[in-house]
């Protein structure tokens, strides 16, 4: 198990660093605009041009490379169809090596890439809010820990629809397909929250500053409430969604022609 271990991690190293060459630049970018915006030039704006600037940058900041970095650190990395077209898949018929050890290893990476670009997400929000001066609440780690479980789902089901399909091409369609069904199925839903938000600020022109943000505050709560009760399910999704790859992926290889 530890050759297949190393073999992911060798071919997949190339992706590795210009995955981490990415994030450390819109990281770097970041950190700019913060120190702009605290210290430079966009700290000389005023009123709401400053506070629109201020919250674009800072949640930029945050949320942005953590996206970057665990789409980065989880990606399959085309390990999966390469191998089908080198027919690495029919040579590993011939190892020692039984389906559950070939997809734990793939799920065991993809956990430990998960953990990875967790603590990197984690050090970028720790810098960000440094130079802010802003505190670093525990708010800000369960809005990290969503997204890394967004891009977990995901990911857990690409690589037993890979295997199935033996096309990225394939899998794509399936995926874009996937989540238009999904948009339709809660259409109804989506459409009543954005009726509901457009109805709220209808008439902000007539409103004074101070209420106009006394509404953004109400609305970001509403949000912040939104995210605690999808929060509660993060563990949950975890767990289940890697359990439900690594099923998946054992039976597919399970069923293969020997």
């Amino acid at each position: 198990m530890k050759g297949l271990i190393y073999r992911e991690l060798y071919l997949s190293k190339k992706s590795y660093i210009a995955g981490f060459v990415t994030f450390l630049m819109i990281f770097l970018i970041g950190l700019l605009f913060r120190l702009s915006t605290e210290y430079g030039n966009l700290a000389s704006l005023e009123g709401d041009a400053f506070r629109s600037v201020d919250i674009i940058t800072y949640y930029e900041s945050l949320y942005v490379p953590p996206a970057v970095m665990f789409f980065a650190m989880m990606a399959e990395h085309g390990i999966i169809i390469a191998d089908f077209k080198s027919k690495w898949n029919i040579f590993s018929y011939t190892l020692p090596i039984s389906e559950k050890k070939t997809a734990f290893v793939k799920y065991l990476i993809l956990v430990c890439s998960m953990l990875a670009g967790l603590i990197f997400s984690i050090l970028n929000a720790l810098i960000i809010c440094g130079i802010s001066e802003r505190p670093f609440t525990f708010g800000i780690v369960k809005n990290i820990l969503i997204i890394m479980t967004c891009i977990l789902i995901n990911q857990s089901i690409n690589i037993p629809l890979l295997m199935k399909l033996r096309s990225k091409a394939k899998s794509d369609i399936v995926f874009t397909i996937a989540f238009a069904m999904l948009l339709f199925a809660f259409s109804k839903f989506i459409k009543e929250i954005f009726t509901k938000i457009f109805s709220e600020f209808s008439d902000i022109e007539n409103m004074s500053e101070a209420e106009v943000w006394e509404l953004i505050g109400k609305f970001v709560q509403k949000i912040v409430d939104f995210r605690d009760k999808v929060f509660l399910f993060v563990p949950i999704a975890i767990i289940a969604v890697i359990s439900a790859g690594y099923y998946a992926s054992v039976r597919i290889l399970k069923g293969r022609e020997k």
